[in-house]
């Protein structure tokens, strides 16, 4: 027969009908011939145990019956304090963790059992642990060949931040002259990271490159480290492309002198407005005249300084001046050469009078 173990015990409770003897001469002993001390019923250990019934007569005339207890263990062991499964941090500057725990208590029922850590690598308690999840687990065997497993993890996380070293300084860059654009380099950092794992990556906000053409203006570029664990670190800085390059003016009209109207104490004036061009191509020409002249317009009797400004968005300048010099014309128009000086006709040699007449007709 095979019989299972009882719980939690490393023995059986056996019985069995015991068998009968008969001899022809009536008179025969049956007896229980065990290899050891089992009774019938009574208990068995784990194990195969033969058994035998032996009939004897008087005359020494024996026969046997013969047959087998099996005790068979069917309970699998028990682990008791199986180590929770744990996050634990990287140490600083590194890509481990040591980490230890409490090793668990096996039992079983029949007193003989064996507890493995049963790890998928080589690692130990305590010992170095990778970043990662790592699944581990303890089994326990006896010598039936029943099992029991506990299982955990060991889940090493990296928080700690990269490192940027060598992050470029913000720098002030001047255009190119006749442009609006500075052609910009710089040496690219260097990013450390305890995981050896690690990105750098150009975060800049447009689509600038090292080295590249820059706009005018203040532009704030970035530098990202991140590593497999999505710990980062940034480096900013600045590049500040000024325009320096004065505004050009073409054109400046020239400085005239224009007599007065028939009859008044004004000229009209008019001139052809000069062009401004720059490096930026974006640049203002203002009439700057020190009063409220126009162009055209009536300008009183004098001499009128005035002025073109032109003036980018950088603020450099650019100015033209030129003047209008009015004066007073003659009542009668000066004749013959002559020429009309604050309202009197100068005459050349032989001529005369208010329009500078032939002095002979003068006389007559």
């Amino acid at each position: 027969m095979t019989v299972p173990t009882e719980n939690g015990t490393m023995y059986a409770t056996v019985s069995w009908n015991a068998p009968n003897a008969t001899d022809n001469s009536n008179n025969v002993t049956l007896t229980f011939n065990e290899e050891h001390t089992y009774r019938n019923s009574g208990l068995f250990p784990i194990g195969l145990i033969p058994l035998s019934y032996t009939a004897k007569d008087a005359s020494g005339n024996r026969a046997s019956c013969t047959f087998t207890v099996s005790v068979i263990d069917t309970e699998n062991p028990v682990i008791t304090g199986c180590p929770p499964s744990m996050t634990v941090p990287t140490e600083d500057g590194t890509m481990y963790a040591t980490v230890s725990w409490n090793a668990p208590n096996a039992t079983d029922n029949s007193n003989n059992v064996t507890l493995t850590f049963n790890e998928e690598h080589t690692y130990r308690n305590s010992g170095l642990f990778p970043i990662g999840l790592i699944p581990l687990s303890y089994t326990a065997k006896d010598a039936s060949g029943n099992r029991a497993s506990c299982t955990f993890t060991v889940s090493v996380i990296d928080t700690e931040n990269p490192v940027i070293t060598g992050c470029p300084p913000s720098m002030t860059v001047p255009t190119e002259t006749g442009t609006m654009y500075a052609t910009v380099s710089w040496n690219a950092p260097n990013a450390t990271d305890n995981s050896n794992n690690v990105t750098l990556t150009f975060n800049e906000e447009h689509t600038y490159r090292n080295s590249g053409l820059f706009p005018i203006g203040l532009i704030p570029l970035s530098y990202t480290a991140k590593d497999a664990s999505g710990n980062r670190a940034s480096c900013t800085f600045t590049v500040s492309v000024i325009d320096t390059e004065n505004p050009v003016i073409t054109g400046c009209p020239p400085s005239m002198t224009v007599p007065t109207e028939n009859g008044t104490m004004y000229a009209t004036v008019s001139w052809n407005a000069p062009n401004a061009t720059d490096n930026s191509n974006n640049v203002t020409l203002t009439f700057n005249e020190e009063h409220t002249y126009r162009n055209s317009g009536l300008f009183p009797i004098g001499l009128i300084p005035l002025s073109y400004t032109a003036k980018d968005a950088s603020g450099n300048r650019a100015s033209c001046t030129f003047t209008v010099s009015v004066i007073e014309s003659c009542s009668d128009p000066c004749i013959n050469g002559g020429t009309c000086e604050e309202g009197t006709c100068t005459c050349l040699e032989g001529f005369a009078g208010t329009a500078c007449e032939e002095k002979s007709k003068l006389l007559f």
